[in-house]
């Protein structure tokens, strides 16, 4: 009886565990993929809040019309922002967006930095121009 408690209750256990971390990339479904790299820095904003009565300025960076390709080649342009630091210039950024549009900037939903051959050779050769 008592090893039948504890296989339910680590069937339990891990059945809690998957769902909390596939709840951190629920924001990713119904994305698609596009490749960026970062040849500038972005433009330096920023924003007044009020943290516990104390008046406090939120810098961030932000990214406009940028050049994005999905692995067949399809280019968009993108807008992001990074919080607290410039992105580090020539690094190829792997993005998720939702809903893309040809004849607007599209927001990102994520991206993260990735290695230079981890991008698809046809997608690199148009962001390294």
């Amino acid at each position: 009886m008592r090893y039948i408690k504890k296989i339910i209750i680590g069937i339990f256990t891990v059945t809690i565990l998957s769902g909390l971390v596939g709840c951190t990339r629920l924001n990713e479904i119904n994305t698609d993929v596009f490749y960026v790299k970062v040849t500038q820095d972005g433009k330096e904003r920023k924003e007044p809040y009020i943290k516990n009565g104390e008046k406090k300025i939120f810098i961030y960076y932000q990214y406009e019309n940028v050049d994005a390709y999905d692995k067949n080649g399809k280019e968009i342009k993108v807008r992001f922002t990074s919080d607290k630091k410039q992105l580090r210039k020539d690094s190829y950024l792997e993005i998720r967006v939702r809903d893309t549009k040809e004849d607007t900037t599209n927001e990102i939903i994520s991206y993260k930095e990735v290695n230079g051959d981890d991008v698809p050779n046809n997608i690199k050769i148009k962001l390294d121009r």
